[in-house]
């Protein structure tokens, strides 16, 4: 449910903030190419205008604690917990002390 300062979640808002990661990630080739399947130009979105450096990871991380805080209220195991058992390399992502 929506109020009349929020607008629903959409493919444009999740494709912005993807985008912007790959570009702050140094994905610039893979950020070219969302561009060219998605919109020629997401900077002119209207909530481009919106947009703080590294909002991805902080609503990541925000879900992450919200479902930890949920897990802890219902005595069950946190829904993202199993990504952690096996995370095959990659990158470790640091936040607030914290790293995930």
């Amino acid at each position: 449910m929506t109020n009349a300062t929020s607008s629903p979640l959409n493919s444009n808002i999740i494709n912005y903030l993807i985008w912007r990661y790959l570009q702050e990630a140094s994905f610039a080739h893979a950020a070219h190419h969302l561009q060219k399947e998605w919109h020629y130009n997401p900077d002119t979105l209207p909530f481009a205008k919106h947009y703080e450096p590294n909002q991805l990871w902080n609503l990541i991380a925000d879900g992450f604690q919200l479902d930890e805080t949920m897990a802890l209220v219902t005595n069950e195991p946190a829904r993202w917990s199993k990504f952690l058992e096996n995370t095959g390399g990659g990158y470790l992502i640091a936040f607030n002390g914290e790293t995930f």
